[in-house]
């Protein structure tokens, strides 16, 4: 009798139907002993079904929306479908399919925490319960990977720095290059030993083009034979960056990440520095000319902006407020600037083509290192670099100068905040960054749809569908373009746990975080929670400077092993999380998800702020307008700033129940939470199902089996509230 898998392979029966059987009883999963979850189940048939009327040519474009709460088995849930439909996709393509790559299942998280568990667990535990082969790959951008090449090259204070020391050796004893893999953090010298997508020498270098063969590239190592993979796993960034894989089908994880991933993956930056630095790699082809052309430009526009900048700030705080460059703030005065910096392109660009690259649209590609002539490939991958970076910097200073968003920059013609970010050091110097990002990404989602016409898109939290479709273009019943059929499912699960039984959540009596004695109330209270809960807590900080307060309250006043955030690696930080049962994390945003921690090691999960954005941000400023124009009317905070900060909290939250064992504590440190605007009520409701108290000690009393104190309960003749 044929397995699930070779049914996949080799007859055309429905996705679904095979879905159906691995999730029936006898199928697969119970064989295996896996629990079989019916919000699990039914995401993944609604996958198989939107492949299915795909490939019927009943619909152009299947896409599929979830809201799946903690334990619902996201994971398995797209991988489940997403295995068949490779399975059924490469064989098709092994009989003659045209694209030179077999096709994928593509899978996007938003973080190397969960990718490594889809890597390491997931498709393993799967490929067994299906008894086939499967092959995953986790596809990583360039500057993860320690560059062999910077290494040979790094001279002066980076030689002398004894990080860089300690990553040779650490390479020597068999490190992969990846820096989330050390156990210890690298800090501000990471940049000057790796290379992004835009600097790497590529073909040019020979350590990358013995990559292929086993050589020495740790990033072409990483990558090696991706192609042949049946899943390839990649994170948001790479996905917005990429043109385009041969995927049967895009899972995309922690959706409500892919905006801001999309927005940071094409967004701009400018310092005084990104003149000097392009100023001295222009300088080995135009000479002196350089500075003119690219160091005394960029410098120019910076001291413009700089004289803005202190206007806005004259108090010269430690944190001033960032500064809008609207429309025509320059005046046309920069217009100089900007022409010189296309001065030094196009001499960088002739210089490059005659060297052996060549014009590809608006950019310069680099050609294939030749054996035969190494130095010769390796400059001319030099030269097409540079053009490429020069041109890129030519659209900042344009853009920077005018207060507008660049022609070339796609979603050009919508919203985009053009800013000046900056801090006062102890000696008053300024340190000033201009930046130029976009409200709109909904072109980018777009082109996803153009790419990925089979996708799913799921998250423990999507609280808002309708700002999720303003925001994102997300497609719609009917079609998102004239041409298309569309399928598109949107459904919120049901939490698979009894979550009422399960936790309590402390809401403490105190003041507002907008109050001057909240900052020493805060480290007071979470001294108390973390006792209550004899360790075992992950601290969540809405500011670093809060984090390192309660890391000292902690460590001053408790027993308990604290670790923060920054003080060592995050791999080493989460592994160490999982196996110290009463150990204390304090962390900050990039913690409140993706930490997967069952049992006793995380019983207390402490949140000391609703995580709003901060006031006065130009790109959440101009994203609500841009919603609010698009909705044709409403609040930018209720469209925007609330489902924001609800999905970031229920993402915090969600850290504590994480198994049908789990037992434990949410607290939040932010009383306005209980108010009874709409506002705060879907906040509130981004909270998981427990009863709420105002008592600490109710943590301990949880813990320990006992009956909650300050839980209220509902009168029988009365809907007012009295505590327990």
């Amino acid at each position: 009798m044929k397995t699930i898998a070779e049914r996949a392979e080799t007859e055309r029966v429905p996705i679904e139907d095979l879905v159906a059987e691995f999730y029936g009883e006898g199928g697969p999963l119970s064989a295996a002993g896996w629990e079989i979850r019916p919000q699990q189940r039914e995401m993944s048939l609604d996958i198989a079904r939107g492949y299915d009327a795909h490939k019927r040519g009943e619909v152009e474009v299947a896409w599929n929306v979830h809201e799946a709460p903690c334990g619902t088995g996201k994971g398995l849930a797209y991988l489940v479908a997403g295995a068949l439909i490779a399975i059924r996709e490469q064989a098709i393509w092994r009989q003659g399919g045209r694209d030179p790559n077999p096709p994928q299942v593509v899978v996007s998280t938003a973080n190397i925490a969960l990718q490594e568990q889809l890597l390491r667990k997931d498709v393993p535990a799967l490929s067994d319960m299906l008894g086939y082969d499967l092959r995953a790959i986790l596809l990583k951008g360039r500057n993860n990977y320690l560059c062999l090449r910077e290494t040979a090259v790094a001279e002066g204070s980076i030689q002398a720095d004894e990080r860089f020391s300690r990553l040779l050796r650490e390479a020597e004893d068999g490190w992969d290059g990846d820096r989330e893999s050390l156990s210890w953090e690298v800090g501000d010298l990471w940049p000057k030993v790796s290379r992004t997508s835009e600097d790497c020498a590529g073909r040019g270098c020979p350590h990358f083009a013995m990559g292929e063969e086993g050589g020495t590239c740790f990033w072409r190592k990483a990558i090696n034979g991706w192609q042949r993979a049946h899943i390839a796993i990649v994170n948001h960034h790479l996905l917005a960056l990429q043109s385009g894989m041969n995927a049967a089908l895009l899972a995309v994880d922690e959706m409500h990440e892919i905006e801001s991933s999309i927005r940071s993956a094409v967004s701009e930056k400018m310092t005084r520095g990104t003149g000097i630095s392009l100023a001295r790699r222009a300088a080995k082809v135009l000479g002196d000319e350089a500075r003119d052309l690219v160091e005394h430009p960029v410098a120019a526009v910076m001291d413009e902006v700089e004289d803005v900048f202190r206007r806005a700030n004259p108090r010269q705080t430690r944190w001033p407020d960032p500064v809008v460059l609207s429309p025509g703030w320059s005046g046309g005065r920069l217009d100089h600037s900007v022409k010189a910096v296309r001065t030094a392109f196009g001499e960088i660009r002739d210089a490059a083509i005659s060297a052996g690259c060549y014009e590809a649209g608006e950019g310069i590609l680099v050609p294939p290192s030749a054996k035969t002539e190494p130095e010769r490939a390796v400059e001319a991958a030099k030269l097409g670099n540079l053009a490429n970076a020069l041109f890129r910097l030519a659209a900042r200073v344009d853009s920077i100068a005018s207060g507008r968003p660049s022609t070339v920059w796609p979603g050009h013609d919508q919203p985009w905040a053009i800013y000046a970010t900056g801090n006062f050091g102890p000696d008053g110097r300024l340190w000033l960054t201009a930046h130029a990002s976009p409200a709109d990404v909904s072109w980018a989602i777009a082109r996803l749809q153009e790419t990925y016409p089979v996708a799913t898109f799921t998250s423990a939290t999507v609280p808002e569908f309708r700002s999720l479709r303003l925001t994102c273009g997300m497609p719609v019943e009917g079609g998102a373009r004239a041409r298309a059929k569309a399928w598109l499912v949107e459904k919120r699960l049901p939490s698979p746990y009894p979550l009422a039984e399960m936790g309590v959540t402390i809401v403490p009596r105190g003041p507002s975080p907008k109050d001057a004695q909240w900052q020493s109330w805060a480290p007071d209270r979470v001294v108390e929670l973390v006792e209550a809960s004899s360790g075992g807590a992950l601290v969540l900080a809405s500011s670093v400077r809060m984090m390192r307060a309660y890391g000292q309250a902690l460590r001053d006043r408790t027993d308990f092993v604290v670790k923060v955030q920054g003080e060592e690696g995050r791999t080493y930080l989460r592994e160490w999380f999982r196996e110290e049962t009463d150990g204390v994390l304090v962390a900050t945003r990039s913690f409140f998800q993706g930490l997967d921690v069952q049992g006793e090691s995380c019983r207390l999960v402490v949140i000391d702020r609703i995580p709003f954005a901060r006031p006065g941000d130009p790109v959440e400023e101009a994203v609500q307008r841009l919603l609010v124009q698009r909705n044709g009317g409403g609040s930018g905070y209720m469209l925007r700033s609330v489902p924001d900060a609800a999905m970031v909290l229920a993402q915090g939250a969600g850290r504590l129940i994480r198994s049908m064992t789990d037992r434990g504590a949410v607290a939040c440190l932010d009383g306005r939470i209980l108010k009874s605007a709409p506002g705060w009520r879907l906040l509130r409701r981004a909270l998981p199902g427990f009863p709420t108290s105002y008592t600490v000690d109710d943590v301990s009393r949880l813990l320990a089996g006992e009956e909650l104190h300050g839980v209220p309960v509902v009168r029988a003749k009365s809907n007012r509230l009295r505590w327990s």
